[in-house]
């Protein structure tokens, strides 16, 4: 539906454009007539071509079936926008952390994928580290700490690999340039706009006056 209400916004707008031309070539406004019946025809054409290519790319890739690993915290709104792209993704059963590994492991062997959502440390690697081992999809909300690692520097102690994580904010030449810039801006704004600036002072002035 999407894809054919987005080309049916798309031919309107090209077929408006075309009308324009096509009234300021003949200096005269044309009939819609045609104008709508061509458009009518190519929504169709839309219509039928977007609902088979639809139908072929599901049918190539059909979308994952998908558990879903959830805590205390239910993630509402992660599933609302999985349901949203059920082209892709199909959650056909959730389970609570508290079941147990076993009983987990033994529902994601029938499933092409998992969803790991707020859960504890802890047991989110069991299950990355289950998954990994049988070649199965995770998808996982991240936390805090895993945006922080995964934008760490790499470095190495001897033989011994290590993250750094560290907020150093701007350097002291970024803070040269930053400043450099704010003035630059600003001066070029000032003079750019200084007539209308004036402008708008005196009509002011004119209107009623000025201050007291």
């Amino acid at each position: 539906f999407h894809l054919i209400w987005s080309q049916s916004l798309s031919l309107l707008f090209a077929d408006s454009v075309i009308y324009l031309v096509i009234t300021l070539l003949t200096k005269r406004f044309q009939t819609f007539v045609p104008l709508l019946a061509m458009f009518a025809a190519q929504c169709v054409f839309t219509g039928i071509w977007g609902m088979a290519s639809t139908a072929c790319y599901l049918r190539a890739y059909p979308p994952r079936r998908v558990l879903m690993v959830y805590g205390d915290r239910p993630n509402l709104g992660l599933v609302r926008k999985f349901h949203s792209r059920e082209d892709r993704y199909i959650i056909c059963e959730t389970i609570h952390i508290s079941e147990g590994m076993e009983r987990i492991a033994e529902r994601i062997r029938e499933y092409e994928g998992v969803v790991i959502g707020d859960i504890p440390t802890p047991s989110r690697n069991r299950i990355l580290k289950y998954c990994y081992e049988r070649s199965v999809r995770t998808y996982t909300s991240p936390k805090i700490s895993d945006i922080l690692i995964r934008s760490a520097e790499s470095q190495h102690l001897f033989d011994t690999p290590i993250l750094l994580s560290r907020n150093s904010g701007l350097t002291f030449e970024q803070r040269v340039v930053k400043r450099a810039v704010d003035i630059v801006f600003s001066l070029a704004a000032l003079v750019l706009l200084s007539p209308l600036m004036a402008v708008t002072a005196l009509a002011v002035k004119l209107e009623d006056g000025g201050p007291a």
